[in-house]
């Protein structure tokens, strides 16, 4: 006969090694870059992509996102999907940190449509976004 396992054991079914001693970040998704997400995004592929953005919590933890592309792009991330779900939309969803309440902060959605490196114009809008939030002026 096998032995039931206790709940508070810290070995139920389900349970991971991420939620053991780890402290999940908070994610906080600017209004603006909910907008962008709605313009670019309809219905299913939406709900796709706000879950994927949720798995941002785990964000520091390479293992918990290892099956995403997120990449550094100066002082701040850019995570990449495109394909799937999302069919032959290439979408851009970039962030940033705030260690000290622990939190990732997405700043926008975009749709990229050219090859190349991250435009100029996007960038200094991600670092001014995120500078209005860590100063408390946006949401």
């Amino acid at each position: 006969m096998m032995r039931k396992q206790r709940k508070d054991d810290g070995q139920r079914r389900g349970d991971t090694a991420r939620t053991a001693g780890r402290q999940k970040r908070k994610v906080v998704i600017l209004n603006a870059a909910k907008r962008e997400g709605h313009k670019i995004l309809r219905d299913f592929r939406y709900e796709y992509v706000k879950a994927i953005v949720k798995r941002l919590e785990g964000f520091g933890h390479e293992h918990e996102l290892s099956d995403l592309r997120i990449e550094p792009i100066e002082d701040f991330w850019e995570l990449k999907e495109k394909g799937g779900v999302l069919g032959k939309i290439n979408l851009r969803i970039y962030f940033g940190t705030v260690p000290e309440d622990n939190e990732v902060v997405v700043a926008m959605a975009y749709k990229k449509e050219d090859d190349g490196r991250v435009p100029r114009h996007i960038v200094i809008a991600v670092q001014n976004r995120l500078e209005e939030y860590r100063t408390g002026k946006q949401q």
